[in-house]
């Protein structure tokens, strides 16, 4: 479904919307959504990253692939999920507790 809903914009902005139009030859509005849906992409992803929208709900705001927003992530360096970081931290815990469950099994 789409919605009408009239915005108020500094002319600084319409100067820029203007001159992406004219670069891309395409409308105005169109150029006006595709701005409002990058801010929206990101907006959702660092809720997604505070955790505060699940990652499949961000999915469905959004309409994009799981993979699509996991590299748009980390294209905008947001974290979602594990950090890389925590991730060997992890790794190596679980080596170690392997390693003394082996132990104890002798």
């Amino acid at each position: 479904m789409t919605i009408v809903q009239p915005i108020r914009l500094d002319e600084n902005v319409e100067r820029l919307i203007e001159l992406k139009s004219r670069e891309e030859h395409m409308s105005k509005s169109t150029v006006l959504r595709q701005f409002i849906y990058m801010g929206i992409e990101e907006y959702a992803l660092q809720l997604c990253a505070a955790g505060r929208l699940s990652l499949s709900k961000c999915v469905e705001l959004l309409n994009r692939s799981i993979w699509e927003l996991l590299d748009l992530a980390k294209q905008k360096d947001i974290i979602i999920g594990i950090s890389e970081e925590a991730m060997k931290e992890s790794d190596e815990t679980t080596t170690i507790l392997i390693k003394k469950m082996r132990k104890n099994l002798k």
